[in-house]
């Protein structure tokens, strides 16, 4: 995959913001890793094999949504999965259903929408009607730091912040469409804990 352009941080990154995002969680990576702490993986368009780390870049996103996103919405999402993952490895779930599934759904919804925005070029938004404000890079992260939204001069917003609406919005949409799904083996896939319709 070729790198797309993202907006770089102060040097030294002072406040701290996620750069290097996983699109599937490093949890959910590790679970699969050998002894020495690798993950088989298989490229379909070049069936080449090769071995990474969970946190190889292969499995990252470059800023392509923000702190308010990574920290907040996200980090509930995964944490509530992960929960459900360990349970589901202790043998302590039989069925997905109820207040389960909702966390599978978010999942599933939250994987998707980051692997679609992973792609995305993340250029600035221009809001028409906005006249925005002028802000140092030090003031910019900062606000994104604390959750601030703002918009710059010029009535541009980032593009990474507006990404990290998208993909909320995304997720609550795609959470809603797989109401009706029911997550579990499927006879056709062979495999584990996929939706069936």
């Amino acid at each position: 995959m070729a790198r797309r352009k993202y907006e770089k941080t102060q040097k030294g990154n002072p406040h701290c913001l996620p750069i290097r995002q996983h699109v599937f969680p490093h949890a959910s990576i590790a679970r699969f890793a050998d002894k020495n702490g690798l993950v088989s993986l298989h490229r379909l368009a070049t069936g080449q094999e090769l071995l990474a780390t969970p946190s190889d870049d292969i499995f990252c996103a470059m800023r392509a949504w923000d702190t308010r996103a990574e920290f907040g919405y996200m980090k509930q999402i995964e944490d509530q999965f992960q929960e459900l993952a360990s349970r589901i490895i202790k043998k302590s779930v039989a069925k997905i259903e109820g207040a389960d599934k909702h966390k599978v759904d978010q999942f599933f919804s939250l994987w998707k929408m980051r692997a679609i925005f992973r792609a995305k070029e993340v250029g600035d938004v221009k809001f028409n009607g906005i006249t925005g404000e002028r802000f140092t890079k030090d003031q910019e992260e900062m606000f994104e730091k604390t959750g601030i939204l703002f918009v710059r001069e010029g009535g541009v917003m980032s593009g990474h912040r507006v990404h990290g609406m998208q993909i909320q919005t995304g997720i609550m949409q795609e959470t809603s469409a797989l109401s009706n799904i029911r997550w579990g083996r499927s006879v056709r896939r062979r495999s584990k804990f996929l939706p069936t319709w």
